[in-house]
């Protein structure tokens, strides 16, 4: 259900009304719904979140919304064959109409030869990563935070646009196996954008405490992005080396993540994984890793089974090592599960949430100044991992922001080029990365840590 308010006082008594389920309630759902099951296993999953959003463009907010969503997934198992059935009412009837058609979905299904058995646990699991002001924060605390945004840009000439999302996610998981996992979580998320004519600048900031978002600082960069990109000279394509700022590196990397290190790609050898398992494939400066328990990002310590998540090292020093595996997929592997299960439907096709790319020895100011002759990067856009997945043969174009840097500093802005280039030879061409690491969010369950990044010969495949 989604909610739209026009009056701001009406709007905040409605997001501090009681609107979540508690972690008691989903639990009672959740042993309810069992109870109903015949299958020889059943699994019962809650998504639930709340979810607010402000979004502005042209200097003015246009949107408000909230949207409070929760959804019962039943997965019913009957030897090797399973069924899923998904339902939005937690009403008794309709919670045994939901495990009803989860069985008849089974019994139609055919026997896969893969599977084993749903996770098996006698670990009670339940946590949280709350932030009580994040939980509460109205349209007019976020406002206040655009219009001083948009009041400054609008002292240089500049127009704003961007979003501010705020909201609450739960997790909570029971099967008869065992398996009893509950998490909850806040998101907070801040973009910003300055625009003037074809210029543009952005930068955004997310955290699970709204305390923490970096929002003032966002804001200066977007407009002093924009401003520096007034008057862009065009370039001829070619290779450079390049400046990639941390929102670049987050921009491939989270692509990069997602088709790369699942367990299914590789086993149906479509990702570089493949045929590289111990193989040096990468810079020994290029160390990625997925750990949902670490603390000191925004961490979601359970999978959408239940399992907790393990720290799984996928590319260690440049060399491939490891994929990430859900119950379905260890099950073919004969290996366990690394606790990397996406929501019911997408069984047997794991991809790592919490994604840590290591950082170098220098700051990013050391390193950018390093640079002689290069172009700094803001970030990507209209990106497609798609071309080849083995060589990881990514296209997609600059924006907001990219710049010729000459002896170290920033010497002219460049009109956005398109680039076409294989990840694998990209981050074998790694020449220095930063200390510092910045966290990225997409507003609920995808997270990466990363640094920035200079690489040689990057390739750039057309103008704008």
């Amino acid at each position: 259900m989604v909610q739209h308010h026009q009056d701001s006082e009406i709007f905040r008594s409605e997001l501090n009304k009681k609107i979540m389920l508690s972690r008691d309630e989903i639990f009672a759902i959740l042993l309810k719904t069992l109870s109903y099951s015949d299958g020889d296993q059943c699994e019962a999953l809650i998504i639930s979140n709340s979810n607010a959003l402000t979004r502005y463009s042209n200097s003015v907010i246009h949107q408000n919304v909230l949207e409070n969503d929760a959804g019962l997934f039943v997965r019913t198992v009957k030897g090797k064959k399973t069924g899923t059935a998904i339902s939005n009412s937690f009403s008794p009837d309709d919670l045994k109409r939901t495990v009803k058609i989860s069985s008849q979905i089974c019994d139609v299904s055919e026997e896969n030869p893969d599977f084993r058995s749903l996770p098996i646990s006698n670990h009670i699991m339940s946590e949280k990563l709350v932030c009580e002001k994040t939980l509460n924060f109205a349209p007019i605390d976020r406002a206040k935070h655009i219009k001083k945004f948009t009041e400054k840009a609008d002292k240089f000439g500049l127009s704003t646009a961007g979003t501010f999302s705020s909201g609450l996610y739960q997790i909570g998981i029971l099967n008869s196996l065992g398996i009893n996992a509950y998490f909850e979580t806040t998101r907070a998320k801040f973009v910003a954008m300055a625009l003037e004519n074809e210029n543009s600048g952005y930068a955004s900031t997310s955290s699970y405490s709204v305390d923490l978002l970096d929002i003032e600082k966002k804001s200066d960069i977007a407009i002093k992005k924009c401003m520096e990109s007034r008057n862009p000279v065009e370039i001829k394509p070619g290779k450079y080396k390049v400046a990639l700022e941390k929102q670049a590196v987050n921009d491939i990397i989270k692509l990069f993540s997602y088709t790369q290190f699942g367990a299914l790609a590789k086993q149906e050898g479509r990702s570089m994984m493949a045929e590289n398992i111990g193989k040096k494939i990468m810079s020994e400066k290029f160390t990625i890793y997925d750990d949902g328990s670490a603390k000191e990002g925004l961490y979601f310590p359970i999978d959408f089974e239940g399992i907790l998540k393990e720290k799984v090292v996928l590319v260690d020093k440049g060399e491939a090592k490891n994929v990430v595996h859900d119950s379905l997929s260890a099950a073919r592997d004969n290996v366990k599960s690394t606790g990397h299960a996406l929501p019911p439907g997408n069984s047997g096709n794991p991809y790592p949430l919490n994604i840590f790319l290591d950082g170098g020895e220098k700051s990013e100011n050391e390193i950018f100044s390093n640079i002689e002759d290069g172009l700094l990067i803001t970030r990507f856009h209209y990106l497609n991992p798609f071309l080849n997945l083995k060589t990881a043969l990514f296209t997609g174009t600059t924006r907001d922001g990219t710049f010729i840097i000459k002896n170290g500093k920033i010497s002219k802005p460049v009109k956005n080029l398109r680039f076409t280039q294989s990840m694998i030879e990209a981050f074998s061409n790694i020449e220095d990365l930063s200390l510092e690491t910045e966290i990225f969010n997409d507003g609920s369950f995808f997270t990466l840590s990363v640094p920035s990044m200079v690489l040689n010969n990057f390739n750039f495949s057309g103008n704008l």
